[in-house]
């Protein structure tokens, strides 16, 4: 049986397929998360940034060799949300104050998507 899951939408529209729960329950994640200094929250922010920059660039090169044209330019939107420098900058901040890079991390991507929610 289907199982319906909301996430944040920033576009209008319908999407169905196969879809991954990964790893735990976010909430239970944040709330047994110990964090470290503000300096290493930060590089773990920063790493973690580069990886997804590197994945989201692998995603985007299969699709491309498979003619999957539009489908990787909203790959390569994603992932040029990823890697700029607004966005760090603001990941940045929020850590500065929260102490916390998933905290962090998730309080700048909610303030991006009320950006995106905006527009017209």
């Amino acid at each position: 049986m289907a199982e319906i899951i909301r996430g944040k939408g920033v576009i209008s529209g319908i999407a169905m397929g196969k879809i991954m729960l990964a790893g735990q329950n976010l909430d239970g994640y944040l709330v047994n998360y110990k964090p470290e200094d503000k300096a290493t929250e930060k590089q773990k922010a920063k790493d973690a940034l580069t990886a997804v920059a590197e994945i989201l660039r692998e995603s985007i090169e299969k699709l491309k060799s498979k003619d999957m044209k539009e489908q990787a330019a909203i790959m390569e939107a994603h992932r040029m949300m990823v890697q700029d420098p607004m966005m760090a900058d603001n990941i940045m901040a929020k850590i500065e104050e929260l102490g916390n890079a998933p905290q962090g991390v998730l309080k700048a991507a909610e303030e991006q998507a009320v950006m995106f929610e905006q527009m017209e």
